[in-house]
């Protein structure tokens, strides 16, 4: 298990996907969240909110990221939901090379981290969710029509993710 982000120049969607996960207090418990963005666009490709911390919620929020594409390196933590046999066998079945941060090296996998603390901050802080219905609604809603549609993002130009990733399609290049 090796990080094979040190060095690695991200130029394109679907170069790399990055993944974390997360819990959220509810009103009668925890949820816990997970997620995959892609590194270049910074575009949540897969959210999934579930009362367990799973594989099947891993699971989810991958399965849902790959109807948009397929990434050449998934980079995630070393938790025992990313090395799981049916996550890393689904990854390497699409030739999808699998990029580990460091034991207790949060920092490694940053970018994603930052994402969990955006959606925790920005959205789930500001709310009260009685039940895990409740929290799976507003959270999928905040990721698709207000992280991917509305926020601008400072590494992207202040363009939105969604609005960024409609330019590199018209042939718009990186905002570097």
């Amino acid at each position: 298990m090796k990080n094979l982000l040190p060095g690695l120049e991200v130029t394109r969607p679907h170069q790399v996907w990055v993944a974390d996960l997360s819990y959220v207090v509810l009103g009668e418990g925890v949820a816990y969240l997970a997620v995959v963005m892609d590194l270049h666009t910074r575009k949540i490709l897969g959210v999934a909110l579930g009362p367990r911390l799973s594989q099947g919620l891993t699971l989810g929020a991958l399965e849902m990221a790959l109807r948009e594409g397929c990434p050449e390196v998934h980079h995630s933590d070393r938790g025992v939901q990313y090395t799981s046999r049916a996550y890393v066998e689904r990854l390497l079945g699409l030739g999808v090379r699998l990029s580990y941060a460091g034991t207790g090296r949060p920092w490694e996998n940053g970018h994603a981290e930052r994402l969990i603390r955006t959606i925790k901050e920005e959205w789930v802080a500001l709310r009260e969710y009685r039940t895990l219905a409740e929290a799976r609604a507003s959270v999928k809603a905040f990721v698709l029509e207000v992280y991917n549609r509305k926020r601008p993002h400072s590494a992207l130009g202040y363009l939105t993710p969604e609005a960024f990733s409609e330019s590199l399609l018209k042939g718009g290049g990186s905002p570097d």
